[in-house]
């Protein structure tokens, strides 16, 4: 089963990670907690439906949030490209709290170009208010997801 609970407070994940969650095309210079402007090594550009991901050193980030409001078997898709080393994650919040989907097939994506990809998440009776797909850079690289949408 590749669904789990996590305990995410606040949309930020245990663990130094630096987590932006955006709705508005914006770019974002992304610091862990106690690091210095030195250490401005990431960059994070997004709009409603696409995302561009780049960091000097591994990292992880929330790069969509998707408004959801549905239960049962719920599919989000799109494409991905990689230069370096990425995992890709969808985050489900239902009934405030935070679970997650991590498909074997999204893992470890090494210099890939415009991979469609669907990943699945299964409510079941519940609703599932938000959804969220977390980046995360294995090593130093850049993720480019497009076109992500809830699919029919």
């Amino acid at each position: 089963r590749n669904v789990m609970k996590s305990h995410r407070a606040n949309g930020v994940n245990s663990g130094e990670r630096s987590t932006a969650i955006l709705s508005l095309a914006a770019t974002l210079f992304l610091l862990p907690i106690g690091a210095s402007a030195a250490d401005a090594a990431s960059t994070l550009t997004a709009t409603d439906t696409s995302a561009q991901f780049s960091s000097a050193r591994p990292a992880s980030v929330s790069v969509l949030r998707l408004p959801a409001n549905r239960s049962g078997q719920i599919q989000v898709g799109g494409t991905i490209t990689v230069s370096g080393q990425a995992n890709l994650v969808l985050w489900a919040r239902v009934d405030g709290a935070d679970y997650f989907s991590r498909l074997p097939a999204l893992q470890g994506l090494s210099d890939v170009t415009a991979k469609a990809f669907t990943i699945p998440f299964n409510a079941a009776e519940h609703t599932v208010s938000e959804l969220f797909l977390d980046v995360e850079l294995l090593a130093p690289g850049e993720v480019s997801v497009e076109n992500v949408r809830l699919l029919p």
